[in-house]
């Protein structure tokens, strides 16, 4: 399964992390987090305007401040391209907590599909869509809750079928544990029970 079939790994330590205020994570919240990930596995596979706009408004719904307000805010903005992937975060979590396993799977999908494309990204890429990499806390929380959601779930149950790739929950669920495998070696902190469930799976 080729997660979209996007670009390569990109290593944890390549963006510290700038962990904004915490977020408050709601229903309304999970409901916006659906829909814009809905818009961006519609996008995926079409042409490169429509995708960059998803992921643009997942950016904007998510905190980014919007570029032409950047003058205004210039020690807000760093933790505004980043606090999409904290929102993303917390929804996860909020989403595995309440038996939402979907959209913590979809979330994980997501982010997984972006890492891959990071290594072809450049500056201008990154602020076209109002959004800086994935951080490594982000990510181990998303692939945390995906993992916990994924576990409780069918093997061949599709994820989403929005997505133009068939993505079902065996291959997602090896995903996830071999990302918070890496991200473990490369030094980010993540729970002995999910490395416990991410080992167990890749046994």
């Amino acid at each position: 399964m080729g997660l979209f079939r996007r670009g390569g790994r990109a290593k944890a330590s390549a963006q510290p992390d700038a962990r904004p205020a915490p977020i408050e994570i709601d229903e309304a919240a999970i409901a916006l987090v659906a829909a814009r990930l809905g818009d961006i596995e519609q996008a995926v596979g079409t042409s490169d305007a429509p995708l960059r706009e998803a992921i643009r408004a997942f950016a904007e719904t998510g905190g980014t401040i919007n570029p032409d307000e950047w003058h205004k805010n210039v020690t807000g903005v760093q933790q505004s391209l980043v606090r999409p992937w904290f929102w993303l975060a917390g929804a996860a979590s909020h989403a595995t907590a309440q038996g939402n396993d979907l959209l913590a799977a979809r979330a994980f999908l997501f982010t997984s599909f972006f890492v891959g494309l990071q290594p072809n990204l450049g500056l201008a890429d990154y602020m076209d869509m109002w959004i800086d990499p994935a951080p490594p806390d982000a990510r181990a929380e998303i692939a945390t809750a995906a993992l916990m959601s994924l576990r409780r779930l069918p093997d061949e149950q599709q994820v989403t079928p929005l997505a133009a790739e068939d993505i079902r929950v065996a291959p997602l669920r090896t995903a996830a544990a071999q990302e918070l495998t890496s991200l473990h070696r490369e030094g980010a902190e993540i729970g002995p029970d999910a490395l416990a469930a991410a080992q167990e799976v890749l046994a």
